[in-house]
C-alpha cells in the first residue's frame, strides 16, 4: 500500500515519504511524457503536503505547493487538448452524421509533439521537489485536524443548484479530489470504514470531471457557432453535462451530510483504534 500511512508511530516520515514518492512518480511519468499520469502525482503530492500543514501555515509549505501546481500546470494545454478530442469523439457517436474529425479541425484542435514541453526542464524540477520535501517539517502532528480543514472546504464548495456556474462546480471539484486523495492517505486507520468512502469520492470527482470537460469543451464550441454539426452538439454537451451535475450533487449532499467536527472526532477515534493494533 505505497500511497498511504504505513506506522502509527512515524507519521511525520509518513507524511515526508508520501511527497517525496509522488515527486518520484511524476519525474518518471515526464520522463516518458505521460502527462496524465504526472499531473496525477502533482496532486496527491499536494494532498499530501496539505496533511503537514494548512495553506498560509508555513512559508516552505506554501512554496511547496506552488512549485508543485506549477509543475502540473506546465504540461495541463497537451491534457486539455487530449480530453477535448476525446470528448468531441464520443459526443460525435451520439450525433448521426457528425464527423468528429471535420469538428476538431474546425476548433484548431491538436495535441502538439512532445517536443514543444521543456521535459528535461520539469524532470529536474520533479527531482528538486523530491529533495526539497526531505527537509520539510510537518507544521502540526494533527494529521485528523488538516484533513478535517480538506473536508470543510469541500462541503462547503458543494453547489447549492445543479445549474451552478461551471466555475463553482470546478472549485467543488479540486476540494474533493484533495479530500479523495487525503483519504485514501488514511485508509488504513480502518480500511472497511474509509475504503468505501475513498470508492465513492472517486466515483465523485469522476462525474465532476466530466462536467468540468464539458463545460471546458461548451466554451469553445460556443464561439464556433454557425456550423450544423457543431450547433448540434452544443444542446447534447449541454444535457450531458447536466446530468453529472444531478449525479454529482446527489452524491456529494450524502457524503457530506455529516458536520466537519463530527467527521474529525470519528477519525480521531479510528486513529487512537490504529495506534492500539499497530
Amino acid at each position: 500500500m505505497g500511497y498511504a500511512l504505513r506506522d502509527p508511530r512515524a507519521i511525520d516520515e509518513d507524511r515526508r515519504r508520501l511527497v517525496r514518492e509522488q515527486y518520484q512518480r511524476a519525474a518518471i511519468a515526464l520522463a516518458e511524457h505521460k502527462v496524465h499520469r504526472a499531473r496525477t502525482s502533482c496532486k496527491r503530492a499536494r494532498a499530501a503536503i496539505l496533511l503537514m500543514g494548512g495553506k498560509g501555515s508555513d512559508p516552505a509549505l506554501d512554496e511547496l505547493l506552488q512549485r508543485t501546481r506549477d509543475l502540473a500546470a506546465a504540461v495541463g494545454g497537451r491534457r486539455d487538448a487530449q480530453v477535448m478530442i476525446r470528448t468531441i469523439e464520443k459526443l460525435a457517436a451520439r450525433e448521426e452524421s457528425c464527423d468528429a474529425g471535420a469538428v476538431i479541425a474546425r476548433l484548431g484542435l491538436k495535441v502538439g509533439p512532445p517536443g514543444e514541453v521543456d521535459w528535461n526542464r520539469l524532470i529536474f524540477e520533479a527531482r528538486r521537489l523530491t529533495e526539497f520535501a526531505d527537509r520539510i517539517e510537518a507544521v502540526t502532528s494533527s494529521v485528523w485536524e488538516l484533513a478535517g480543514f480538506g473536508y470543510r472546504r469541500a462541503r462547503r464548495r458543494l453547489p447549492e443548484r445543479p445549474d451552478a456556474p461551471a466555475e463553482a462546480f470546478h472549485r467543488w471539484r479540486t476540494a474533493c479530489k484533495t479530500h479523495w486523495y487525503q483519504m485514501r492517505i488514511l485508509r488504513p486507520l480502518s480500511p472497511s470504514t474509509i475504503g468505501p468512502r475513498s470508492r465513492e469520492l472517486r466515483a465523485l470527482t469522476g462525474w465532476q470531471g466530466r462536467h468540468h470537460d464539458l463545460a471546458v469543451l461548451l466554451d469553445v464550441l460556443d464561439r464556433h457557432r454557425g456550423d450544423d454539426c457543431i450547433d448540434r452538439m452544443i444542446p447534447a454537451a449541454s444535457g450531458w453535462q447536466r446530468a453529472f451535475a444531478r449525479k454529482a450533487r446527489r452524491l456529494g449532499k450524502r457524503l457530506f451530510a455529516e458536520k466537519p467536527s463530527a467527521f474529525v472526532t470519528s477519525l480521531e477515534e479510528l486513529a487512537r483504534a490504529w495506534r492500539r493494533v499497530g
